[in-house]
């Protein structure tokens, strides 16, 4: 039905991975694999595009698991991950869509912690949805229990103010 509704368009799969779980013969995503292959072949449907996405080490993995899968698979495309400045832009543009404002500090403070970040990450780091993470669910949470144990709280410039402890907080 999937493949059916894809007909004229795209049939995006994101952690495409998921569908080759190594010896195990009774996972279903073998299966899986098999109908987008049937329906690769079939030159009665060729309106339509098949776009496997994923980290790069377990999507080789998945693709040399099936040679029909790898022989359909003609074009392989690497995205590069964000660098540091274009996640301080993310973060910058997530805190303002938000009416929240850096102060200098916390600024030089988020750059420093990306910078961090992007030296040490593994495979498997996120990029755009690791720096999302961290200004929702960090930096943002951070600066709101701040603000609840602050009893000063006078205008609403204070309310939209990032410091540099919110940072801090949210990076440990």
């Amino acid at each position: 039905k999937v493949i059916d509704k894809a007909q004229g368009g795209i049939l995006f799969i994101d952690e495409a991975y998921n569908l080759y779980v190594q010896n195990d013969p009774r996972d279903p995503g073998q299966d899986i694999i098999s109908c987008l292959l049937t329906a690769l072949a079939d030159d009665n449907r060729k309106d339509w595009m098949l776009i496997l996405a994923g980290y790069p080490l377990p999507m080789e993995t998945m693709i040399k698991s099936n040679a029909g899968l790898e022989s359909r698979v003609p074009n392989v495309f690497h995205f590069y991950d964000y660098n540091e400045d274009e996640l301080m832009q993310i973060a910058e543009y997530k805190l303002s869509e938000e009416d929240y404002e850096l102060t200098d500090e916390a600024r030089a403070l988020l750059h420093k912690t990306i910078v961090e970040a992007v030296d040490n990450k593994g495979w498997s780091f996120s990029n755009a949805r690791w720096i999302e993470q961290y200004v929702n669910n960090g930096i943002i949470p951070a600066q709101s229990d701040r603000l609840i144990q602050c009893c000063n709280i006078k205008t609403r410039d204070d309310y939209r103010s990032i410091c540099v402890e919110d940072v801090r907080v949210a990076y440990a």
